[in-house]
């Protein structure tokens, strides 16, 4: 029992800083741009991401479980996978709205956002390719859930302190942004362990 739970608490630390969807694969950079500006929601956009994750996570545990021995499995894995997002998507939202609907109020705009995101699918895709178990499926897609939260809040953070500079006219903005980006993902890079080419 202590052994799963270290495998799972080190899967999903692998997954926060090792793997992680934004500094390592640019996975939802995009999205993460959107999400970034308005802090006052980056909770509420990580949060529905990692439940869309986990949640998908299952479903695509599953689907592998019963369909990887056909050869014709990498064929149609990403379409099978982006298929479990829409289930995804349809569940959280039938049951924010009918179940919670001040809270659907609230986040039902950014639903779309968080769940048809390269963040949510990349880590589908990676775990399928690992041939993860169930545990190791839920371990990754919290961890990556977690992971994005935090890839937001050092972008929104990065992005506060970059707007109070006085950078030149050429930067300000998306250059900038993604400039700030680029270096986290050489810090995350050498985290990692990887030697730069000499």
């Amino acid at each position: 029992m202590m052994q799963a739970l270290t495998d799972f608490f080190l899967l999903a630390m692998t997954a926060i800083f090792l793997e992680n969807a934004i500094f390592t694969r640019a996975l939802g950079t995009s999205r993460m741009l959107i999400a970034a500006k308005r802090a006052d929601q980056i909770f509420a956009f990580g949060i529905l991401i990692t439940v869309i994750t986990i949640c998908a996570s299952i479903f695509t545990c599953v689907i592998n479980m019963l369909l990887m021995r056909y050869s014709w499995w990498y064929l149609v894995e990403p379409l099978c996978y982006v298929v479990c997002m829409c289930i995804v998507f349809l569940i959280v939202r039938y049951a924010l709205k009918d179940f919670f609907p001040g809270l659907y109020d609230k986040v039902g705009q950014m639903l779309p956002l968080a769940t048809f995101n390269g963040a949510v699918l990349g880590p589908l895709l990676l775990s399928g390719h690992q041939g993860y178990d169930f545990w190791q499926y839920l371990a990754f897609g919290l961890g990556s859930g977690i992971g994005y939260t935090m890839a937001l809040l050092l972008v929104s953070e990065g992005q506060r302190r970059l707007r109070r500079t006085n950078l030149p006219r050429a930067f300000r903005g998306l250059p900038i942004s993604l400039l700030y980006i680029g270096i986290l993902s050489l810090g995350f890079y050498g985290l990692i362990g990887h030697q730069l080419p000499f």
